[in-house]
């Protein structure tokens, strides 16, 4: 081998041993960036907020140094807002280091166990930002320190950057003070006390320069877990609502926290003032040092009934419209509505997501009622076959067609709500065992049914009305008034007692071998009803069942038959 041949092979092995190394190093960081984004998020968990933030910037110098971009780089990014909002409550910090991961990976995700619903609003945000504008000026993550939400509440008054949606939180004050939250999307004085068992107001402005389809206030009472969504109605030039005497008599909070939401038409987050980990709280006592900033144009609502009879449902009953009533801007509709070519809906109309504008928050109803009813009969022949109580063995007839009483029933009922007003659930209907020796004990029926809310809320009080449509197996019996014969003992040859029955060919023409009596004319096997069924909730989970319900039967005896029940009504 020529001197030449050998400084190439050796050369070749260098490079291959370099190019080796190289791999074995590019691998062993990509290793550590993914255990340091690991323990980062195992800090998280913990609530470690400063050693999370800690690793994951060792993570992202890591990549710097490293030269690794993609989908490593964009999950460090990701933990990061994760981290950001979710620990520090800081919107706009998160926004930037999750367009910075869409713009490293546009396929990256939340991961599941880590995301809440703010986060994940804040995370669809930058990707509708990264969708109309791209990618231009995102880079890396930027070095020094950005004041958290706590440094901006104690900050004195500045204005935000052109095109910045972080809210600027001016004229702090003390404890026990509200201040203004201000940026170029909305403006919101915060509620930082009130009275106890009075009405709490909240009022935001937004840009008129911006299409804003929603402002949601999510309020807590301090120590619970969920937040309940308020959805704030446009007043004048902003959106106004309550939280109102439902929510005040039934939870009677010391205090509330709270935090405001601002999206546009198609459900993207363009600001917020507050924060699911940082919210604002509003102190609730016997006496405060001063009122709340009210709704511009309104005088405040007065303080709530402490009690209130479950008979009396004007107690507490605002001057205001409620659900599907006529309104006018004399004649406003209630918090959490909106007034829609002159009729009361709630806010977001019929297509908005599920949202329990008064707190119910329930999705499954069971209602245990019983009742009678009421049915058509025509003019028709009746043999012991059809009533098998008769003892006559003619036929009879009743005398022409008209009403029959149908047995006493129970109805057992579970429904569960697909959407706001949408419920499909199953009733059994099964009459009460009358007459047994002759007749079956429980006739069932068995259907299956929708209903559709036409009137009231989903208050955690109050009344409601739906329609309703069901099919299924339906078995009526309805009582049939005819005249049977009376029993008489006959001694018969050899001298032995027998009961017999009125002579078949001639008692009806005695009138004292005639019997008043009734059988049960059974209508089924097949059947459709529909009708109202209507609810008055005293509390969240208890109230009173009232229905009035149509049932066609077919095809044995067909019949039309209207039940009337009431009974007990829950839902969880």
């Amino acid at each position: 081998m020529s001197r030449s041949q050998l400084n190439f092979v050796l050369v070749s092995i260098v490079a291959c041993l370099t190019m080796l190394f190289s791999m074995y190093v590019a691998a062993q960081a990509n290793s550590d960036v993914l255990q340091k984004n690991e323990d980062a998020m195992d800090a998280y968990a913990n609530l470690e907020i400063g050693t999370a933030i800690s690793l994951l910037e060792d993570a992202e110098q890591l990549c710097m140094d490293s030269n690794i971009t993609g989908p490593q780089l964009a999950r460090t990014f990701v933990n990061r807002g994760v981290v950001e909002m979710g620990g520090n409550g800081d919107s706009a910090r998160a926004m930037e280091y999750f367009k910075k991961a869409l713009c490293q990976d546009s396929a990256v995700m939340l991961d599941p166990l880590n995301s809440t619903p703010d986060i994940a609003d804040i995370f669809k945000g930058a990707q509708a930002q990264i969708n109309s504008q791209g990618c231009e000026g995102i880079g890396p993550p930027v070095g020094g320190t950005e004041p958290t939400v706590d440094d901006l509440l104690t900050a004195s008054a500045s204005s935000p950057s052109a095109g910045s949606t972080e809210p600027d939180y001016q004229s702090s004050g003390s404890d026990g003070e509200s201040f203004e939250v201000v940026n170029d999307v909305l403006r919101h004085r915060t509620v930082s006390q009130q009275k106890r068992l009075v009405p709490i107001p909240f009022y935001v402005t937004t840009n008129s320069d911006l299409d804003v389809a929603s402002v949601v206030t999510f309020y807590r009472t301090v120590g619970e877990r969920i937040f309940q969504q308020l959805p704030l109605v446009r007043k004048g030039d902003g959106w106004s609502a309550y939280i109102e005497c439902d929510v005040l008599t039934t939870l009677d909070p010391t205090a509330i926290e709270y935090y405001i939401a601002v999206s546009d038409p198609s459900g993207q987050l363009l600001s917020t003032a507050g924060s699911e980990a940082q919210p604002f709280t509003i102190n609730i006592g016997d006496s405060v040092s001063s009122a709340p900033p009210g709704v511009p144009g309104e005088t405040p609502l007065p303080a709530c009934e402490e009690d209130c009879p479950p008979w009396n449902p004007d107690c507490n009953n605002r001057n205001c419209k409620k659900f599907a009533d006529l309104c006018s801007e004399e004649e406003p509709c209630c918090s959490g509505m909106s007034c829609v070519d002159g009729v009361c809906e709630e806010a977001g109309g019929d297509e908005a997501e599920y949202v329990n504008t008064k707190g119910a928050d329930t999705k499954i109803r069971f209602y245990l009622a019983g009742g009678t009813g009421v049915g058509f009969v025509p003019k028709e022949k009746y043999t012991q076959d059809d009533f098998p109580n008769m003892r006559s063995v003619t036929a009879v007839t009743t005398d022409k067609p008209g009403v029959a009483m149908s047995k006493l029933h129970v109805r057992v009922g579970a429904m569960v709500s697909l959407t706001e007003k949408f419920e499909l659930g199953i009733n059994f209907r099964g009459d009460l065992p009358l007459f047994p020796g002759f007749y079956d004990a429980i006739v069932p029926s068995v259907l299956v049914n929708a209903g559709y809310r036409i009137a009231g809320t989903n208050a955690e009080k109050g009344f409601q009305m739906f329609g309703v449509f069901g099919m299924g197996w339906v078995q009526i019996m309805q009582r049939i008034p005819f005249k049977d014969c009376k029993e008489y003992q006959e001694v018969v040859e050899g001298g032995e007692t027998v009961e017999r029955c009125s002579d078949p060919e001639g008692w009806f023409d005695d009138p004292n071998a005639k019997l008043s009596t009734s059988g049960f004319r059974k209508a089924g096997f097949l059947g459709v009803e529909f009708g109202l069924d209507m609810n008055y909730w005293f509390v969240r989970n208890v109230g009173v069942h009232v229905g009035t319900i149509f049932d066609i039967t077919f095809p044995e005896n067909v019949t039309v038959n209207l039940d009337v029940q009431a009974g007990l009504a829950l839902r969880f």
